[in-house]
């Protein structure tokens, strides 16, 4: 009879190795530990329904926790996509007022282009405009391009 007893708690053993071979044990697996505790306790001293109470209570604050620390994780992912995404626009930003205050001695001058056709132009830039990623002056109320411009005096 006791070889018997011996030979079921090892597979019982064995079982639980399995499983603690996971990297992680989850709520099923404490599940399947406290039936098993308690199919297999004493009948002469069986456990106390506070214990498991406990225990469940335990586990489920544990279960809580890991997930808080996934959501926080998140979170921290999250605002370092969004910090670096917010350098990039800053720097960006940065650069485009840097081309632009460079530019902006251009105003009042005269700037000197040729047409499509050949034509020479001239007139006087009025203002500039920023528009994706490009600088144009605005000469008689046309909008050049400011690298179509061979001379500004």
């Amino acid at each position: 009879m006791e070889l018997q007893s011996l030979t079921s708690t090892s597979s019982q053993i064995t079982k639980s190795n399995t499983k603690i071979d996971k990297s992680i044990l989850g709520k099923d697996d404490f599940l399947k530990l406290l039936i098993e505790q308690m199919k297999n306790q004493d009948p002469l001293k069986p456990l106390n329904d506070t214990e498991f109470i406990s225990q469940m209570a335990q586990f489920s604050s544990l279960e809580q926790l890991n997930n808080i620390s996934s959501i926080n994780q998140r979170i921290l992912e999250i605002q370092e996509d969004t910090k670096t995404t917010l350098n990039e626009l800053n720097s960006n930003l940065g650069a485009q007022q840097f081309l632009l205050a460079n530019y902006s001695n251009l105003i009042g001058k005269i700037g000197y282009w040729s047409k499509d056709d050949g034509i020479q132009m001239s007139g006087i830039i009025e203002s500039l405009i920023l528009r994706d990623n490009q600088i144009y002056a605005v000469i008689n109320g046309d909008e050049l391009i400011i690298s179509d411009l061979y001379q500004v005096k």
